[in-house]
């Protein structure tokens, strides 16, 4: 399966945003943690995978004044992406991103957070050439 492929790279793209008031301000940053990772690869069943078997951060900061996500991995390395566009509903405050093909990314990929405004729950979608994967967690304003 290549799901370890393109786990490490497809989950720190995901990052969040807030866990924030009914108020219309938006927090300046935001941290954001991994509860459940699953992963779907074409032709083959879907997968739950834990997040540090695949050296992806479990935990990341996200900014959303300059809209730039950073995060440490496992093994020590931090990467940083760019939030593309950025969206408030009454419930929800979504980002949305694309990650450039690269050394770790052969066909890049695409993702999109939703968090809730009142809990700051967090669904996570990333869909690349072959795998989507699906993240669930929690936000929270600092």
């Amino acid at each position: 399966m290549n799901i370890n492929r393109y786990a490490a790279i497809a989950l720190t793209l995901c990052a969040a945003t807030t866990a924030v008031s009914a108020e219309d301000k938006l927090p300046k940053e935001v941290v954001c943690a991994t509860v459940e990772v699953h992963a779907c690869v074409l032709y083959e069943p879907c997968e739950k995978l834990h997040p540090g078997d695949m050296n992806t951060p479990d935990m990341w900061r996200v900014d959303l004044d300059d809209k730039k996500i950073t995060a440490r991995r496992a093994d020590g390395t931090y990467t940083t992406v760019a939030i593309k566009s950025q969206t408030k509903t009454d419930a929800l405050v979504i980002l949305q991103g694309v990650q450039e093909v690269g050394e770790r990314l052969k066909a890049g990929a695409g993702w999109s957070m939703a968090i809730s405004r009142a809990t700051g729950r967090m669904a996570i979608s990333i869909a690349t050439d072959e795998t989507s994967y699906s993240v669930l967690g929690n936000c929270h304003a600092l």
